[in-house]
């Protein structure tokens, strides 16, 4: 397991914990579609608007 052990990935998982978070806050903790690809099509979407609600909030208060 150590030789495949990726230190520079492991060290942004911060970064994809907090980015986790926020969009299980705003847009609920699950995707609601029932096959895997409106799963994934929820998921997609789910970071799509999560990144136009950053670009929102970025040109509203900056």
């Amino acid at each position: 397991m150590q030789t495949r052990f990726n230190l520079a990935a492991y060290r942004q998982r911060a970064q994809v914990e907090t980015v986790m978070s926020m969009i299980k806050r705003r847009q609920g903790a699950y995707a609601r579609g029932r096959t895997y690809h409106s799963q994934c099509r929820d998921l997609r979407l789910m970071a799509l608007t999560h990144n136009l609600m950053i670009l929102m909030w970025i040109e509203v208060f900056y």
